[in-house]
């Protein structure tokens, strides 16, 4: 199998660029190449996150109509790689050999290398880190974290994250970058300087939403004033089920949500005591003859 990267094509003659570590764009010598539809969307994801390897006519039926969608035709699987062919090829003449999309036994492989796809890059850059680090070289591994930081301009693949074939891919790219961010501090902090890492430090801790979805960022089960004063004391009567009931609900989500679930519980009425009735206050005072 012969890489043919990078993919040039006679229509402007410019090099493609796929920028996947966010919404999918590419663009073709800085100028944006539209693409129509979300199966065009899902299709050319999936062959991103494969680039380089055969995908299946079957996977790639899956990542455009969805699993549950039941069997395509050939011929209906042939017209849209068709559509995204002409979109990353524009220039290709009529009975000239695809340099992109290829048809290769068993599927289809995109032709694209580490200096046009964001993800592959961004991977390359995390190893560099990770060795330069290694052999002492801090000012360089600072400056290789950065540039691989900056490729990052949201989840990756948004558009099809959620999906069971891109999932993998998203949890292993979103633990590189974790990676790089723990690297990018040490790197700060072995050229001694404390004041970036300390702000590097603040930026990477995650915030998390309130359990009772009030949308407050602030608070979080861990982070809920007394959370960990509860975590620390023992429980002096085991719980009557596994299953969270709405009492423990209530008690990870943050203050102002129990100030305000405490405020809209009634209370209950006041009981009688038993036995015999109270003996009602005099209002005279002793010693004192009316």
């Amino acid at each position: 199998m012969t890489a043919r990267t990078p993919a040039r094509t006679k229509a402007g003659s410019g090099v493609l660029h796929f920028r996947d570590l966010g919404p999918l764009v590419v663009d073709r010598a800085d100028e944006p190449v539209p693409l129509v539809g979300a199966r065009l969307v899902g299709a050319l994801t999936l062959l991103l996150v494969q680039a380089g390897h055969v995908v299946s006519p079957d996977a790639l039926a899956a990542a455009m109509w969805g699993e549950d969608a039941g069997p395509r035709s050939s011929s209906t699987l042939d017209s849209h790689v068709w559509r995204l062919r002409n979109v990353l090829e524009p220039g290709r003449a009529r009975g000239e050999p695809a340099t992109v999309l290829l048809r290769e036994p068993g599927g289809y492989r995109l032709v694209a290398g580490p200096e046009q796809v964001d993800s592959l890059r961004f991977a390359v850059l995390a190893d560099d880190t990770l060795r330069l680090l290694s052999d002492g070289q801090a000012a360089r591994a600072l400056r290789h974290c950065e540039e691989a930081l900056q490729l990052w301009r949201g989840r990756p693949f948004a558009a099809v994250a959620d999906e069971p074939w891109a999932g993998p891919a998203v949890a292993r790219l979103e633990e590189l970058r974790a990676q790089v961010r723990e690297r990018h501090i040490a790197a700060m902090l072995a050229i001694a300087d404390p004041e970036r890492a300390l702000v590097e430090l603040t930026s990477a801790i995650p915030t998390t939403r309130c359990a009772s979805g009030c949308g407050s960022s602030a608070c979080s089960p861990t982070t809920a004033p007394g959370a960990q004063t509860a975590r620390s004391r023992p429980t002096r009567r085991p719980a009557a089920s596994s299953a969270p009931s709405s009492a423990s609900s209530r008690a990870a989500s943050c203050a102002r949500c129990r100030r305000r679930s405490w405020r809209a519980t009634p209370r209950r009425p006041s009981r009688p005591r038993a036995g015999r009735p109270r003996r009602p206050r005099s209002t005279s005072r002793p010693g004192r003859c009316g």
